[in-house]
C-alpha cells in the first residue's frame, strides 16, 4: 500500500490506541526491577511440570518493552 492510499482515520485511531492502551503497558515492562528475577531454587519448584519459565517471560517482555519504547522514541525524533 502507498502511502497516498492510506486510511487516515483507520491510523488515526490505532495510533490514539496504541498510546492509550498499549504505551503505558510497555512503559511499566520496562521498568520492571531486576530485583523482581531470582534466582530459582529448590523450593520454588512445582510438582507438576510447566512449559512456562516466569523469569525468562519476564526479561523478553522487558527487553521487547525496552525495544518497542527505542523505536518510538526514534520515531518522534524525525517529527517536527
Amino acid at each position: 500500500m502507498l502511502v497516498h492510499e492510506l486510511d487516515n482515520k483507520a491510523t488515526v485511531k490505532k495510533v490514539r490506541m496504541f498510546f492509550e492502551k498499549d504505551f503505558p503497558k510497555f512503559l511499566n515492562m520496562a521498568h520492571i526491577s531486576y530485583l523482581d528475577v531470582k534466582s530459582p531454587t529448590l523450593n520454588n519448584v512445582p510438582k507438576a511440570s510447566t512449559n512456562e519459565n516466569t523469569i525468562d517471560n519476564k526479561m523478553n517482555w522487558h527487553n521487547y518493552a525496552i525495544d518497542v519504547l527505542n523505536k518510538v522514541v526514534k520515531a518522534f525524533d524525525g517529527v517536527d
